[in-house]
């Protein structure tokens, strides 16, 4: 499985570092397990994606289409989410975007980074608008 799920407290959150070759299955999974339950969405004030160490992207608009969808469902439970992504390339970039896109009735603060530190300084402020 080239993705590993981190749960942390004070504030929750939840933090996926994907790494490899990522495809449609593994990237339908992670949304499965970490948001497609009410108990694991409810009290959390984070998402964080790590994607700095995926070294091929084979992800389908559709697959991108079918996460957002889970997010929109996951915003009827949890409407105060911050979601941040951590990308390596252009490629990766635009699908993020795209999800950005499609799930924009999330009504979730995102944004999307290019390195670690400036994506832990902008959800360091956002967690702390919640």
């Amino acid at each position: 499985m080239p993705y590993k799920i981190i749960y942390s407290e004070n504030p929750n959150g939840v933090t996926t570092f994907f790494t490899g070759i990522l495809t449609d299955q593994e990237i339908i999974q992670s949304c499965e397990d970490r948001i497609a339950s009410e108990d694991k969405v409810r009290d959390l004030y984070f998402i964080k994606d790590d994607l700095l160490d995926v070294t091929e992207f084979r992800v389908s608009s559709e697959t991108i289409q079918t996460c957002a969808s889970f997010a929109l469902k996951a915003s009827e439970i949890n409407k105060r989410l911050v979601h941040v992504a951590i990308v390596p390339t252009d490629l990766v970039y635009g699908m993020a975007r795209m999800w950005q896109a499609y799930s924009d009735g999330t009504n979730w603060n995102k944004n999307i980074f290019r390195n670690r530190e400036e994506a832990e300084k902008w959800l360091t402020v956002n967690i702390g608008k919640i």
